[in-house]
């Protein structure tokens, strides 16, 4: 048969109380600040981290982009600590006039197809090479090593980029002796 129910039996019915509550939330709650930050730390981490493999690809490929051009240059036409015009064989051997200038936090490419352009100077085409550049420079060096600024002394070229975001910089350093320079 069925159970029998005893009306003299109690059930005695298991609560949490409102101060068993409440430590369990500042608990809870103390565990979820230390949480977070461990969380922010984690992300400045991988914001830095980040930051540090997109500005490096970025003057990677642009600092490339100037080393192929300068050491296929046979003619300088103009040199300054920010800004380079030179003509170049292209991979067609064709002449060309490159400049390289920083304005502002971008580095330009400018590019004048000799053939089709014009001798003056005017360039066909201008793009943005790398920008949140901080500083760009180059300076030149004679055969003995010395740095001059004298366009027939040049042997070498130093091209020194940096690169920033925010408080964030990276500095990339290059030296370049021209193929078919001298």
């Amino acid at each position: 048969m069925g159970m029998k129910i005893n009306r003299g039996m109690k059930f005695k019915i298991k609560a949490f109380t409102l101060i068993e509550l409440l430590v369990v939330m500042v608990i809870v709650g103390i565990l979820a600040t230390g949480f977070s930050a461990f969380y922010v730390k984690f992300v400045d981490i991988w914001k830095f981290v980040s930051f540090r493999t997109d500005i490096v690809n970025e003057a990677r490929i642009g600092l490339i982009r100037i080393i192929r051009d300068l050491r296929q240059l046979t003619l300088l036409e103009q040199i300054g600590s920010q800004t380079i015009r030179f003509l170049a064989m292209d991979e067609n051997d064709n002449l060309v006039r490159i400049r390289y200038r920083w304005v502002g936090d971008d580095v330009f490419y400018d590019l004048d197809n000799l053939p089709t352009g014009n001798p003056d100077g005017v360039f066909d085409s201008s793009n943005i090479l790398m920008n949140g550049v901080a500083a760009f420079q180059f300076t030149y060096y004679d055969i003995a090593g010395a740095v001059t600024t004298t366009m027939s002394e040049v042997y070498m070229i130093d091209i020194s980029i940096t690169l920033q975001e925010g408080t964030e910089q990276f500095t990339l350093n290059a030296r370049v002796f021209p193929r078919n320079f001298k």
